[in-house]
């Protein structure tokens, strides 16, 4: 039980997430759904205008299952008679066959042809195939009632198609009626005399028989010596299943009887056997009296010994009295065979007694039987023929017309509304269906699950991306590089706060932690990402220090107004230590070390070891954070990674492949570094399924460290 609550409460969220997720897709991707929506009402809209408008005239007919007749009908075998539902139903489904059938629509369009002057099929490949094209033939349900629909731009010609057709079935139903009867009359006609004599020389040879073999008041002996053997027959039969039965009870419980457990034996049979019941429940009272004695006192004991003496005595009763049962089994089986055996012995001797009778009068009663058959055929055959030459000469019909056509006052089709909800539909189930293909093709990161499913590291946070009246409304260029030192209350702030607080839950150990932020591939945020991050780390009250070790193309002096003269690159080429590089930032705790003019050998440079040694010689900060270049267009990472305590890997949301991001993830397991997660960046949360109301509602948490830093900035 518990297993499956556990199962039902999984389920919930499961399917939650699923649905949230097939939301979202929708949302992103809605304007692909609502254009393919109305490009199909559009289409559906015009198509419908241009399209030929059709009137629907129907025609109702009455099929009556039997025809009208002054005869006696149930007698009448050429007549259509239900004897069953299953009947009827095949009678009807024949029926609405024949009134499509390519005779009935050739002699529909012979008439129309002939009578009516109407040759439009004529010039049709197949003519029958187009008039079946706009025909209907519907039952109406619970009655004899068929209607025939015929659909036409012509109000008049719908009605004339659909009347005509009717009277094309009506004709060749009677016709099939008249030949019938017309061939059933020559027939009956034939038949009659051969008939006639056949019953006049069968009754000839029935005297002839009984005069030559003495057969004559015969027939009540006959019946009782029958009447005997099946009785003596009914006994021998009842005998034999008796003892089929008694034996197979009897073998059964034999092989029960020597089975070295019989405990199923004896508990079936004492249902009807009151002693052995007793026993049985005496020998489980003493079995677990046993047990209990045995726990508490030896084998040895005497009332142990005397418990068993007493189970092994009604065992020993138990086991007798089943042997009794078999045995009383085994002479009910012998009884029963005996009286077998002397039934059969009987029933031979009155077969035997019979034999002779038998023979004579088997030829008697083929005689007999086949002057009654002939004697019924031609009494029958001679009814027939005067019903069947009455029949013809009536020419009835069963099938009638209860109402002619009249065609509807507006068209039947198309019709726009149905046609546009109908598109509506489609459009909407097809746009959604594009916009799931759409997204299935779409390989970039957009997910917790991409980033870790693709390279296996966990999600750090994600950080939103900002619209871009929200940075106009910033003063100045500096205000929107660091966007979360002048809006520390944002969503932005908040979720940098988050990957703060994950950043340094992965990295506890409490001496200077350094962090390297790279991305797969150029312009993912990389810059904006550890710049901000910084920030964030020193407005809580640490020390940071942040190196832009983008030696090839540095940005980070940009950002924060600057200038790129002296940086880290003249620790190296210089020899100058990295601490008197650090300069000071407008954000209190926060100093920077540019990358210094590019130089002509910057892979040479870091992989020199120069780094290291330069970064153990730095003391005074809480944190490092280094900005490199993209893992994947050049190897710098790979050797900064060696001097950081961990990595953290930027991927731009709904950019950067998913490819991209595995090679990244790839490059850095080869280097052994310390990937502490990854960050998604520029996420758009609306569309994403991240939501952040609660911060909106209650505001955010600060510790004591950022509150002071805000109000010494404010002050």
């Amino acid at each position: 039980m518990d297993i499956l609550a556990a199962t039902e409460n999984s389920a919930g969220p499961l399917a939650e997430g699923l649905l949230l997720q097939y939301w979202n897709v929708l949302r992103k991707r809605r304007w692909i759904v609502l254009a393919f929506t109305g490009f199909l009402m559009t289409s559906v809209t015009i198509g419908t205008l241009l399209s030929t408008s059709y009137y629907a005239a129907t025609t109702v007919i009455e099929i009556s299952p039997k025809t009208d007749t002054v005869l006696d009908v149930d007698e009448v075998s050429e007549f259509v008679t239900a004897s069953s539902s299953s009947e009827l139903r095949n009678y009807y489904a024949t029926q609405y066959k024949i009134m499509q059938s390519r005779s009935t629509i050739e002699r529909a369009l012979k008439i129309l042809r002939e009578k009516h002057g109407i040759t439009d099929f004529d010039e049709e490949e197949k003519p029958v195939r187009a008039f079946l094209s706009n025909l209907t033939v519907q039952p109406i349900v619970e009655t004899h009632l068929v209607s025939i629909s015929y659909e036409h731009p012509d109000p008049q010609r719908a009605m004339l198609y659909a009347d005509v057709l009717a009277e094309a079935y009506m004709a060749s139903n009677l016709e099939r009626a008249l030949e019938s009867s017309t061939r059933a009359l020559a027939w009956l006609n034939d038949q009659v005399e051969v008939f006639r004599s056949r019953q006049l020389q069968s009754d000839l040879k029935v005297v002839q028989f009984r005069a030559d073999n003495g057969l004559v008041g015969s027939s009540e002996q006959y019946s009782s010596s029958m009447e005997r053997m099946a009785s003596v027959q009914t006994a021998w039969s009842a005998a034999s299943t008796a003892r089929i039965q008694i034996e197979a009870v009897y073998n059964q419980l034999a092989e029960l009887s020597r089975s070295p457990e019989q405990s199923a034996l004896a508990q079936h049979l004492s249902v009807t056997n009151p002693q052995l019941g007793a026993l049985l429940t005496r020998r489980d009272e003493l079995q677990r009296t046993r047990e209990q004695l045995r726990s508490r006192v030896g084998e040895k004991h005497p009332d142990l010994l005397a418990v068993d003496s007493e189970l092994a005595a009604a065992k020993a009763q138990i086991q007798q009295i089943l042997n009794d049962i078999v045995r009383g089994r085994r002479a009910e089986l012998e009884v029963a065979r005996n009286q077998e055996a002397s039934l059969a012995a009987e029933l031979a001797l009155i077969q035997e007694d019979v034999k002779d009778l038998d023979r004579k009068l088997v030829d008697l009663k083929i005689l007999e039987a086949e002057a009654e058959r002939n004697r019924q055929f031609h009494q029958s055959i001679d009814k027939r023929l005067s019903e069947v030459d009455l029949s013809h000469l009536l020419r009835n019909n069963n099938i009638r017309i209860i109402d002619a056509a009249v065609a509807t006052d507006s068209p039947v089709r198309p019709k726009l509304p149905v046609n546009l909800a109908m598109g509506l539909v489609l459009g909407l189930f097809g746009g959604c269906a594009l916009a799931f293909f759409i997204e299935f093709l779409d390989t970039t990161v957009k997910s917790r699950e991409d980033v870790e499913s693709v390279i296996g590291v966990p999600l750090l946070g994600v950080v939103p991306g900002l619209a871009p009246e929200e940075l106009l409304s910033l003063p100045g260029e500096l205000d929107r590089n660091l966007f979360v030192h002048a809006r520390p209350r944002s969503t932005v702030a908040e979720c940098l706060r988050s990957i703060r607080a994950n950043v340094f839950f992965r990295t506890p150990n409490k001496k200077v932690r350094t962090l390297l932020i790279t991305s797969a591939a150029p312009r993912e945020g990389k810059s904006f990402t550890s710049s901000n991050l910084a920030a964030i780390i020193a407005m809580s009250g640490s020390r940071v220090l942040l190196i832009d070790a983008d030696l090839r193309r540095p940005s980070l002096h940009k950002r924060f107004g600057v200038p790129n003269d002296l940086g880290l690159c003249s620790a190296f080429t210089e020899d100058m230590p990295l601490r008197s590089l650090a300069r000071p930032t407008h954000i209190d705790g926060l100093d920077l070390v540019v990358a210094g003019p590019p130089p002509p050998n910057p892979g040479e440079l870091l992989s020199a070891g120069r780094l290291q040694a330069a970064l153990a010689a730095v003391s005074g900060y809480d944190v490092i954070i280094i900005d490199s270049p993209p893992v994947n267009v050049v190897a710098d990472p790979l050797v900064l990674s060696e001097v950081a305590d961990g990595v953290l890997l930027v991927v731009e949301a709904n950019r950067t492949s998913r490819s991209m991001v595995r090679q990244a993830g790839a490059r850095l397991a080869e280097t052994n570094a310390r990937v502490l997660g990854a960050i998604v960046n520029k996420l758009d949360i609306k569309t994403s399924g991240y939501s952040y109301n609660y911060y909106d509602s209650y505001g955010y948490y600060y510790t004591e460290a950022e509150q002071e830093a805000e109000a010494q900035q404010a002050g």
